[in-house]
C-alpha cells in the first residue's frame, strides 16, 4: 500500500522523486481505507516538505516494544520546531509558510483520529533542516509513553465517552435559538472547500460546508440569532480536530454528543438516516417508508434539506429511486465525493 501511494505521489511531484525504502517486516492491522488515509496524509506531508533535499528519502519501519509494534516514518525534509509540536494535531494550523508549502492544516489531525480509532497514539520529533520522524501504534500499550512535547497537548484524548450521543432541548428553548447561550465556533479551509463547526453546551449543533467563509457565519448567525457566538479556544481546537477528522473519513465515527433541532418528523428522518452504513445509500422513498410514510418522500427531502451536521447526520447518503444524485444542501459535487469516497472503502 505505502509504495502505491509513493508511485502516485512522486507522479504528482515528478520533481521531487522522493525514494520509499519500507523494511521488509513492516506489516499492519486495521481499517484498510482508514490506514490508506492515514498512509495519503503521512507520505503525502514528507513529499511535500521535502523542500530543496538533493536525494529526498522516506523510511517507513516497525520496531517492537514489549511486543507491541511502533510504527515510525522518518524524512529527511524541512523538519520543524518542536516548540510547536502542539499546533500539529489542531486543525488549520500549519508550521511552515503558507506560500511556499500548499496545505490546509487538517492532515495530521485526520490521522490523529485514525490511530486513536484503532487504539493507538500518535507522535512526532523533528528538527528544523534536518527532517521529522512521525511514530505510531495501533493498539493499546503502556510503552512507549512519548512526552507532551511529541505528542501535543491533546494527542490522547477522548470525548464523551459516557454522555449520549443525541441530545434534544424544549420546544421553547428551540425557538429562543439559544437566549444569551454562548456557542464556540470555528472556520477552516479543507478538501471540499470550507468548512464551519460550531457546539451548544449539548452538543455539536452545526457542521456547515460551502465555499464562503463569510457565507457560513452569516448562516450560523441567522440559526442562533440571540446566542453569543465566540471564536475557538484551545479546548474547542480538539473537538473540532475531530470532527474535521471525521468529515474527512466517515469511517472513523463521531465520538461526540450532537446537538439535534428539528421538528418530530425532522428528528425521525434524521435517526433514519444515522442508520444508513458508511458506504451504502438509501432513497426518499425508501427512507418515508421505513417510517410508515409512503407517501413523505418530499417531506423526507426537506428534512434533508434542512439538516445543519454535515455527514453527522448523512444526508449524502439520500439518493433518488434510480440511484442519481438529487439536490444536496452543500452541493452536489460534494455529494459526489462524499459517496465515492465512502464507497471505495
Amino acid at each position: 500500500m505505502a509504495q502505491e501511494i509513493a508511485q502516485e505521489l512522486n507522479e504528482r511531484w515528478p520533481q521531487q522523486q522522493v525514494e520509499l525504502h519500507v523494511r521488509g517486516d513492516t506489516q499492519a492491522h486495521g481499517d484498510p481505507q482508514l490506514l490508506r488515509i492515514a498512509l495519503e496524509n503521512l507520505l503525502g506531508n514528507s513529499w511535500k516538505f521535502m523542500g530543496d533535499q538533493e536525494a529526498p528519502r522516506v523510511e517507513l519501519g516497525v520496531t517492537y516494544v514489549d511486543s507491541s509494534a511502533v510504527y515510525h516514518l522518518k524524512d529527511n525534509g524541512v523538519g520543524f520546531d518542536m516548540a510547536y509540536a502542539a499546533k500539529l494535531f489542531v486543525p488549520f494550523q500549519r508550521l511552515q509558510e503558507p506560500n511556499r508549502f500548499e496545505g490546509r492544516g487538517i492532515g495530521f489531525a485526520t490521522v490523529q483520529r485514525i490511530v486513536q480509532r484503532h487504539g493507538g497514539q500518535i507522535w512526532a520529533d523533528a528538527s528544523p533542516g534536518e527532517g521529522a520522524t512521525f511514530s505510531f501504534t495501533l493498539e493499546p500499550s503502556p510503552r512507549p509513553v512519548p512526552s507532551d512535547r511529541q505528542r501535543g497537548y491533546n494527542s490522547s484524548s477522548r470525548f464523551c465517552e459516557t454522555t449520549d450521543e443525541v441530545l434534544g432541548m424544549t420546544p421553547s428553548k428551540f425557538r429562543a435559538g439559544d437566549t444569551d447561550a454562548e456557542i464556540p465556533f470555528a472556520i477552516g479551509e479543507f478538501s471540499l472547500g470550507s468548512i464551519l463547526v460550531a457546539r451548544s453546551e449539548r452538543g455539536i449543533c452545526a457542521i456547515l460546508l460551502g465555499d464562503d467563509p463569510e457565507a457560513l457565519a452569516h448562516e450560523l448567525e441567522n440559526r442562533f440569532p440571540q446566542a453569543n457566538l465566540v471564536g475557538a479556544n484551545e479546548e474547542f481546537e480538539q473537538v473540532v480536530a475531530t470532527v474535521v477528522a471525521f468529515v474527512e473519513a466517515p469511517g472513523i465515527g463521531l465520538d461526540l454528543p450532537l446537538d439535534v433541532r428539528g421538528t418530530a418528523f425532522q428528528q425521525r428522518v434524521w435517526k433514519a438516516l444515522r442508520e444508513i452504513p458508511v458506504g451504502a445509500t438509501s432513497s426518499y422513498s425508501e427512507i418515508a417508508r421505513r417510517l410508515d410514510a409512503p407517501k413523505g418522500a418530499r417531506a423526507v427531502a426537506q428534512a434533508c434539506g434542512a439538516n445543519a451536521l454535515a455527514v453527522a447526520i448523512p444526508c449524502h447518503r439520500v439518493v433518488r429511486n434510480n440511484g442519481g444524485l438529487s439536490g444536496y444542501r452543500w452541493g452536489v459535487e460534494r455529494k459526489r465525493v462524499l459517496l465515492d469516497r465512502e464507497k471505495s472503502g
